[in-house]
């Protein structure tokens, strides 16, 4: 299978600006450090916590799917279906290649009126591990990349990713974390609905990719 057809060569990694500063709240996912439980839905949970050496916060999305590791990465590849399972996100677009494994994006993401959007432009890598069949797509968001746009807030700051850990029952579990500076000014209850409901809403939505393509 081509991991990487020309055509769909992106990973967003954004996955929505849900990617924005985190508040909290207790619990957090075996193997990892200080995570509180933020909420939990359907299958899906959504954990916060500080990220190392920062005053952000950023969040880690789990769950589980009845898809391979090499599906979900072809979900994932295919641009021009974000904007119909990704929440928030209004466009995205491929900026330029570096081999095979190294994207650079540009996305926008809605922000409720009457604040401005929010876009970035993100390297994302892709890792394989050969031992597990394990991949992770690493995301990075760099600055200067590109111009900013009038009447859109460029984010500054992010990074997280994307790790798909097949199962022994055949499913793949999902570990979707990110953390972001918001850039200009924006209100903790707009933060709030990005850092926990929005990567529920971007699971469902990939949830709902898995079942409409491979059950």
């Amino acid at each position: 299978m081509n991991y990487y057809p020309l055509k769909t060569l992106y990973f967003k990694l954004i996955v929505t600006l849900a990617m924005f500063i985190p508040f909290g709240m207790a619990s957090q996912p075996a193997g990892e450090d200080n995570w509180e439980l933020g909420k939990e839905k359907d299958g899906i949970t959504v954990y916060t916590r500080v990220m190392e050496g920062k005053k952000l916060k950023e969040y880690m999305a789990v769950c589980e799917v009845d898809a391979t590791p090499e599906q979900l990465v072809d979900i994932l590849y295919d641009i021009e279906n974000y904007v119909n399972w990704m929440d928030n996100v209004k466009e995205a677009e491929l900026i330029e290649t570096d081999g095979e494994n190294i994207f650079y994006v540009y996305s926008q993401v809605k922000v409720p009126f009457p604040f401005d959007n929010r876009d970035q432009v993100t390297k994302s890598v892709i890792v394989d591990d050969p031992l597990s069949d394990k991949k992770t797509i690493e995301v990075e968001i760099v600055s200067g990349y590109i111009p900013e746009k009038k009447g859109v807030v460029r984010v500054p700051f992010g990074e997280g990713l994307w790790e798909f850990i097949p199962l022994e029952n055949g499913k793949t579990k999902i570990n979707h974390r990110f953390g972001a500076e918001p850039g200009g000014s924006i209100p903790a209850w707009v933060v709030n609905m990005f850092l926990v409901d929005s990567p529920i809403k971007t699971m469902e939505g990939l949830m709902e990719q898995v079942a409409n393509l491979y059950n």
